[in-house]
């Protein structure tokens, strides 16, 4: 029995021994069957008289997994002759017929036996995660690609599922024992190309995988599985990428309003706005001002969150009040009627592919008003200044009114609405 790659066992193997007539058929004679010894195994014959005798020697079954049977045959002739004394000699000839071709005559009887244990498979795999610290995600399928590679050449491509992230490679046959080292990386398209996903950061982490394929000679073989990640001290027990997504803070976000002076050219920086941060209902949060701005000479006022350094990096509703900071006392001019509108702003930030942005509406007491209505409107008076008394007099008269030193004169003022597109 010459197997290869595994050890031969005692009484693993039969072997069956017929004798026939000359044509070795082995139809209706009984066999004679032995075991091995280790790779021989042998019959003992004693003959009795002269003579030719035929036997056929084939292979029987095994216990031995994994192992193919030699289907070969093997004719075997014996002569037995005696001399003048009676003296015997027994010669032996073989003629081994394999199961494609006749093979020399005088050849030893042997059986070749092939060992070929059952292959087994291995799937390597791993988990793809998407967290984000203050903006969120959702995990897509195939948003992330991952290679497997051997000796520095991609075996196989992977992509995430969704939601769970999972990614497998598809399973690696093997037929025969040894050890094999595969690497596994995630793919990380280049900035700006369309597979790159806006505001993700790419995890850079390389796993070891080491399969090792080991054959215990019971026809199956087996195969560990190790994980290390590169850089690392010892082994971990999954392949786990984690990406984090960071899209980019919203930095432009302007609030608009427009400031009009009747009756009197407008002057840049003439008129002062704030800005406050309000609650859903908009009652204010503080009563701090968030900020102010001024009018440019054209009366557009700017509230600009990015030049004074607020970025909003959290998806979310905000909401705001604007309005116009009267001034008070000496700073009061008094020919000036001031706007006392508040306006309600509500901003919106929401994610548009890996870079936040913002939506802006206003209104005015719960009524939504368009940008271009947030508007404060001031009126300028002429101020007359004369002199009322004259020297030496107790009283005097004042638009037909006789007054007294100390006296206080009452007027109603009435606005008129005379723009053109409002008239009746």
């Amino acid at each position: 029995d010459n197997r290869t790659n595994k050890a031969i066992q005692n009484n693993e193997f039969t072997f069956a021994m017929y004798e026939t007539d000359e044509d070795f058929d082995i139809a209706g004679h009984t066999a004679l069957t032995v075991s091995n010894t280790g790779s021989v195994f042998s019959w003992t014959e004693k003959y009795t008289k002269v003579g030719t005798y035929y036997y056929v020697i084939v292979e029987g079954q095994t216990s031995a997994a994994g192992v193919t049977i030699d289907k070969a045959e093997h004719h075997v002739t014996v002569s037995v002759t005696a001399d003048e004394n009676g003296v015997p000699t027994v010669t032996q000839s073989v003629l081994r017929l394999g199961t494609t071709v006749a093979e020399n005559a005088n050849v030893d009887i042997f059986f070749r036996n092939t060992y070929k244990p059952a292959p087994i498979s291995v799937t390597i795999d791993g988990t793809k995660s998407l967290t984000g610290e203050k903006v969120s995600k959702t995990l897509e399928h195939g948003m992330f690609t991952f290679h497997l590679t051997e000796n520095g050449q991609v075996k196989d491509t992977a992509e995430n599922t969704a939601f769970t992230g999972a990614f497998e490679f598809d399973a690696i046959t093997y037929t025969e024992a040894g050890t094999h080292i595969y690497y596994v990386e995630e793919v990380i398209p280049a900035a700006g190309t369309a597979e790159r996903v806006a505001g993700v950061v790419y995890d850079t982490s390389k796993f070891k995988v080491t399969v090792t394929v080991t054959d215990d000679g019971s026809g199956q073989l087996a195969a560990g599985k190790s994980v290390e990640k590169v850089g690392s001290a010892g082994t971990v027990s999954a392949i786990i990428f984690n990406n984090k997504y960071e899209p980019t803070p919203e930095t432009d976000l302007v609030i608009e309003a427009t400031k009009e002076l009747r009756n009197r050219t407008l002057v840049k920086d003439e008129f002062t706005f704030n800005i406050y941060e309000a609650n859903a209902n908009f009652t204010l949060k503080t009563g701090r001002v968030l900020f102010d701005t001024t009018n440019d000479a054209n009366g557009k006022v700017r509230f600009d969150f990015g030049a004074e350094n607020i970025a909003f990096d959290t998806l979310g509703t905000y909401y705001y009040l604007i309005k116009e900071a009267i001034p008070t006392g000496q700073n009061a001019d008094p020919a000036i009627s001031y706007d006392t509108t508040e306006y309600q702003v509500t901003v919106v930030i929401y994610d548009q592919g890996g870079k936040l942005s913002s939506h802006v509406s206003y209104a005015v007491n719960g009524r939504a008003v368009e940008e271009d209505e947030v508007e404060f409107i001031n009126y300028h008076f002429d101020v007359v200044e004369k002199d009322v008394f004259k020297k030496g007099e107790e009283e005097t008269s004042i638009d037909g009114k006789v007054v007294k030193a100390g006296d206080i004169l009452t007027y109603e003022i009435t606005y008129g609405n005379t723009s053109q597109e409002n008239r009746a």
